[in-house]
């Protein structure tokens, strides 16, 4: 059977219709293929933002907790000063004493030396008065 050029042109127009719709498919497939891989990149850039935020939260209780026991050792520091002044407040006083103590023994050797000198005044006395003659 022979064909008439209507036909033959209408079976053209059907093939290039078919090629055309191949292309756009093609090109519909190309772009799905684009999406995709760009939805796994978003999903891969996701994971990735995710895990970052993770890390970050981790970090930040450890910072947190290093700064509670920053305040801890701080405060624990500043009762050591404070027991380090009572010493030193203490040692100033027990300087004192000491300083009052030698002054007291001080006063002390000379009160003795003092006793003594009345012990030989006596003595002393008697023999002067022995010297001394009687008139009468």
């Amino acid at each position: 059977m022979k064909r008439n050029s209507y036909q033959e042109q209408d079976g053209d127009d059907d093939a290039y219709e078919k090629l055309q719709r191949l292309v756009v498919i093609e090109s519909v497939k190309k772009k799905v293929d684009e999406f995709i891989s760009l939805d796994e990149q978003s999903a891969a850039s996701t994971k990735e933002v995710e895990d970052i935020i993770d890390n970050i939260k981790k970090q930040s209780k450890l910072i947190q907790e290093a700064i509670k026991l920053t305040m801890e050792v701080f405060k624990r520091n500043k009762g050591l000063v404070e027991k380090v002044s009572d010493v030193a407040e203490a040692s100033d006083r027990i300087e004192e004493v000491s300083a009052n103590s030698r002054e007291v023994l001080v006063t002390m050797d000379e009160f003795t030396q003092h006793v003594s000198n009345l012990h030989d005044i006596p003595s002393h006395l008697k023999s002067e008065t022995d010297k001394l003659k009687v008139e009468g």
